[in-house]
């Protein structure tokens, strides 16, 4: 679901705000307006997103403490110069190279979420320079047709002038 803004919120009924307010366990009534609730909405979901990358860092926390675990009681045993040692090292490097993946994925979906963010973000300013920069341009077409005319009316004024001065 795309994340809409507190004025994509205020497009909705005052119901249909205090219904998605009450799915996210607000009390609609503690909010004297639509843009309250919609504010109130928009902080929610904010709160879960953290709540939820949270948990995320946490469970990928705990696992990666529970490999560092592994690894050292692999570690142990590898102490041994025995087939079985050399099998403990092996997987003691398949389990580190596995760490490092997981940590090279996670740091690039967290790229990926902030580069998506400020594309989006990036976008709605263009689109609003844009349609700032078609007003001046109406503007500026306008000024510039009021300025051709008042100079052809003054250069009639000026040929009338000259004709009758020299005629």
């Amino acid at each position: 679901m795309s994340e809409e803004g507190v004025e994509e919120l205020e497009k909705y009924t005052r119901r249909e705000l205090d219904e998605i307010a009450e799915s996210l366990g607000l009390k609609s009534a503690d909010y004297p307006n639509k843009s309250s609730v919609a504010q109130a909405i928009l902080k929610a979901r904010e709160e879960q997103r953290e709540t939820e990358r949270i948990k995320s860092e946490q469970e990928r926390e705990r696992m990666e403490r529970e490999r560092e675990v592994r690894v050292q009681e692999l570690k142990k045993k590898m102490s041994e110069k025995t087939v079985k040692g050399k099998k403990a090292a092996i997987e003691v490097q398949t389990m580190e190279n596995q760490q490092a993946i997981t940590k090279s994925q996670s740091n690039v979906q967290q790229l990926l979420k902030k580069f998506q963010a400020y594309s989006k973000e990036s976008q709605s300013n263009v689109q609003q320079l844009l349609k700032k920069f078609q007003a001046y341009s109406k503007e500026l077409q306008k000024a510039v047709a009021d300025m051709q005319t008042s100079i052809k009316e003054q250069t009639s004024e000026n040929q009338a002038f000259i004709k009758n001065f020299y005629g």
